[in-house]
């Protein structure tokens, strides 16, 4: 999928990073339960 190849190519622009291999995973089903606290300060929800 492109959103993974994206995500690989700014990945592997970042200083220090020398390997990088996404994986997506689709269990479980992602529900907005999975956002993080930092996460959701910085979208104010």
């Amino acid at each position: 999928p492109f959103i993974a190849q994206q995500a690989e190519w700014a990945i592997q622009d970042l200083e220090g990073v020398e390997e990088v291999e996404i994986e997506l995973v689709f269990d479980p089903p992602w529900s907005p339960d999975l956002i993080s606290e930092e996460a959701r300060s910085q979208l104010g929800i």
